[in-house]
């Protein structure tokens, strides 16, 4: 989570994290970018970028757009967009031998070397699609050189990037092989073992340009509803999916393109569970620990309301929606959620 930290991430960048799975660094720029900014989270693997997505939902993030893609084929589309660029990179996983036994058994010179090929080949496309002035933080879980200067090294070589410097460096240590990267040490703090590396490409970081993107008839009314109007969006399949600023997402395999908000049923819009966790509960019905439970249980409630979908909360976090029908509310909790 270091990495974030110091990356300078500021409101109104646009960041590529490019192997993000689970994502926890996608988080937690996501929540310091604010809705001035955008993420482009990617994972290569289908089944980690579904849990990539769950995650974004379940934080209700609506600055995320989560796709699954091997960027080594299509980053010619996405040269020079990013301001900010998080490249957790696959490795052998030394850094995690005290945490997890099967990652000792697991490691070898030969996975080492497998490994900084693939590297290498990623930060050479990562830095293809940075701005000018943006910066790329190279990170990986090994203590290997192969993997960490060496990468480095190469793309230095044959690029005009440059290092800069890691500041607030106290119980880390500083590479001997180069000026700039840092590694976490197991001996030095309580955590595992990790390298960081902040790469620039000279030049000025300039604005993107943001282009309108309006809505569309048949979600209007609950776009209006729920204050949507500003936000810009994309009708995928049958949903309505809602971002906090317009990015084209030519030749990517788009899982979720910022908030969720409404799903086509039987022809009919309705507010997806991610609207519910992205909007704020001031407008919510407010549960009580009964009601909460039977709730997160997936029951009906035997609540009076206007016919329509409300949001409902709990101790002031929303919960999901419901649907008012015959002085009950029928439950839109998602059924892989429930639990009693």
């Amino acid at each position: 989570m270091s990495v974030v930290s110091f990356l300078d991430i500021k409101a109104g960048d646009s960041l590529l994290d490019l192997c993000a799975a689970p994502g926890g660094k996608t988080m937690q720029a996501s929540l310091l970018l604010g809705e001035g900014g955008i993420i482009l989270a990617n994972d290569i693997s289908h089944s980690r970028a579904l849990i990539l997505s769950s995650n974004v939902e379940r934080l209700g993030l609506g600055n995320v757009v989560v796709t699954n893609n091997d960027f080594q084929t299509i980053y010619q589309s996405y040269l020079a967009t990013f301001d900010k660029i998080i490249l957790d990179a696959p490795c052998s996983g030394s850094g995690m031998f005290r945490k997890d036994e099967k990652m000792l058994k697991d490691w070898s010179y030969n996975k080492v070397m497998a490994c900084q090929k693939k590297q290498i080949e990623l930060l050479h496309i990562a830095y293809l699609m940075l701005k000018p002035g943006g910066t790329i933080a190279y990170s990986t879980c090994s203590f290997s050189k192969e993997e960490n200067e060496d990468v480095i090294t190469c793309l230095l070589s044959n690029s005009d990037a440059y290092l800069a410097s890691i500041t607030g460096k106290q119980g880390l240590y500083t590479s001997r092989h180069l000026d700039g990267p840092v590694y976490f040490l197991p001996s030095l703090f309580t955590g595992e073992g990790h390298f960081l590396a902040l790469i620039k490409k000279p030049g000025q970081l300039r604005a993107s340009q943001q282009r309108n993107n309006p809505y569309r008839g048949k979600y209007l009314a609950l776009v209006r509803q729920y204050g949507l109007e500003k936000r810009h969006n994309l009708e995928i399949d049958d949903s309505l999916y809602s971002l906090s600023l317009p990015f084209d997402v030519k030749g990517l395999n788009v899982l979720r393109y910022g908030v969720r908000c409404f799903d086509e049923i039987s022809k009919h819009p309705q507010p997806n569970h991610h609207l519910a966790r992205f909007l704020g509960a001031m407008q919510s019905l407010v549960l009580d620990d009964v009601s909460f439970r039977e709730y997160l249980a997936g029951e009906m409630l035997n609540i009076e309301k206007t016919p329509g979908y409300h949001l409902v909360s709990y101790q002031g976090l929303n919960a999901g929606f419901v649907r008012a029908v015959d002085g009950k509310l029928k439950n839109l909790y998602p059924k892989g959620l429930r639990r009693r």
